[in-house]
């Protein structure tokens, strides 16, 4: 009996098959064939050269906010952020 299936391997490397006529106990060889990285778009977009990095847009944006409202910033509001939101001060 030849059964073939199309599996994902799972985390870890993993692969489950589960076929109802495998009879149990019986003795079976597993061949797995790994098929190429599909074709079609990728995952992630090339990189664009020419585009801005983004960390100027950041400080662009940053250096647009006044000063009186950086102010009102808790100083450690990085180490206490969670803190912070739970009681409602950032919005």
């Amino acid at each position: 009996m030849t059964i073939r299936e199309r599996v994902t391997v799972l985390p870890g490397g993993t692969i489950e098959a589960h076929h109802p006529e495998l009879p149990v106990g019986a003795e079976a060889e597993l061949v797995i064939t790994v098929d190429p990285a599909p074709s079609g778009p990728t995952r992630y977009p090339e990189l664009d050269p020419t585009a801005r990095p983004f960390w100027e847009e950041v400080l662009e944006i940053g250096a647009s906010v006044p000063m009186e409202e950086w102010e009102k910033l808790p100083t450690d509001l990085a180490k206490n952020f969670d803190h912070y939101r739970a009681i409602g001060q950032l919005q």
